[in-house]
């Protein structure tokens, strides 16, 4: 059979397989036209063209159902309101009181034939889908809904003046409580800055130190300034509090209320105020040869040749203005004051006061 078939096919000409091959694509275009009938591959394109329903006069329900048996997507529909604001219709909608006897839902079962469309646009007709890509329809409430419409929207508006009127009553109690706070402590602050100003004038305050708890008692930053120089002294106060003083321009104008600070005018007390008993040597160094001397002192020297015995330091700046270092047990002026640790070795570092 096979060598049959060679033998016929070796007698074909040209024109004899070209006539086979255009039979052979007829054959494969039947083929697919059949099976495209078959499959409904051969259902005509959507129509590039859409129908708009009439739905004037509809309620919303009717209207959505019109719109979808007629192919158009709902979505692509936008509400307005004719007879009423649809955007405050909305906030009742989804108010908590919606379904109250002041309350209303437009969109709820119970109203459902009480809004119904005024108008639409586009128009009913046939149009382009890409000209009818929004179509908008405009509600109107009826009269039973539109009564409850009003009656909703009152009592929105009468909820929220309440409101705002606890909200304003509120603050204004809160502002006038923040108000008599702040008088009291002003009042405070200048009845205790009067008194302290009282008793530096009377004398009672022989040196800072000594009305420390009045200033304390101020409850506000306070700011020492040289009654000289007019220069802030605050640090060298706070540092030795006992070596300082209040002086008389010290007034009620020294302090600021509204800032809550108070500044207070001082004055160093003279070293001959501090140790009356130690006489101050010519050089002003603080250096004392009086024996009485209540201050810093040593006897250690045994009268060498030029050197004072009896020698007082009031403090380490004394020392390091004097001497230029620190001093040890041997050395004239040594004392236990001065030396914090102990250990024979006083006023090591050089103060920065």
């Amino acid at each position: 059979m096979g060598e049959k078939l060679r033998k016929r096919l070796g007698r074909l000409d040209g024109e004899d397989i070209i006539r086979i091959a255009l039979l052979a694509i007829i054959a494969v275009f039947l083929l697919s036209l059949f099976i495209s009938i078959k499959t409904g591959h051969d259902k005509a394109p959507e129509s590039d063209e859409i129908q708009i329903p009439d739905v004037t006069s509809m309620t919303i329900n009717q209207a959505k159902k019109t719109m979808g048996d007629d192919g158009i997507d709902f979505d692509t529909v936008v509400f307005e309101g004719g007879n009423f604001d649809i955007n405050l219709a909305d906030d009742l909608a989804e108010s908590p009181t919606a379904e109250n006897a002041d309350g209303f839902d437009y969109t709820a079962e119970k109203w459902k034939s009480d809004v119904v469309v005024a108008s639409q646009d586009p128009k009913a007709g046939n149009y382009r889908r890409a000209d009818a890509y929004r179509i908008v329809l405009t509600l109107r409430l009826r009269h039973r809904a539109l009564k409850q419409y009003r009656v909703a929207v009152a009592a929105k508006k009468e909820q929220e003046r309440q409101e705002d009127e606890t909200r304003r009553a509120r603050e204004a109690e809160q502002a006038a409580a923040r108000e008599a706070q702040i008088r009291a402590e002003r009042q405070a602050l200048d009845s205790g800055f009067s008194a302290l100003k009282a008793k530096i004038s009377a004398g009672q305050c022989s040196s800072v130190n000594s009305c420390l708890s009045d200033v304390n008692a101020l409850g506000v930053a306070v700011k020492y300034l040289s009654s000289s120089s007019y220069s802030e002294v605050s640090s060298e106060v706070y540092q030795s509090p006992d070596e300082w003083r209040f002086t008389i321009d010290t007034t009620s104008d020294s302090i600021d209320l509204n800032a809550e600070s108070a500044v207070l005018y001082v004055e160093e007390i003279p070293y001959s105020e501090l140790h009356p008993d130690v006489g101050v040597s010519s050089s002003g160094d603080g250096l004392s040869s009086n024996l009485g001397s209540s201050g810093s002192y040593s006897d250690n020297d045994s009268g060498g040749s030029g050197s004072n015995r009896w020698q007082y330091y009031k403090n380490c700046k004394q020392v390091w203005n004097a001497l230029g270092h620190g001093i040890t047990s041997s050395d004239p002026g040594y004392s236990r004051d001065l030396d914090a640790d102990g250990d024979g070795r006083a006023c090591e570092v050089k103060p920065n006061y």
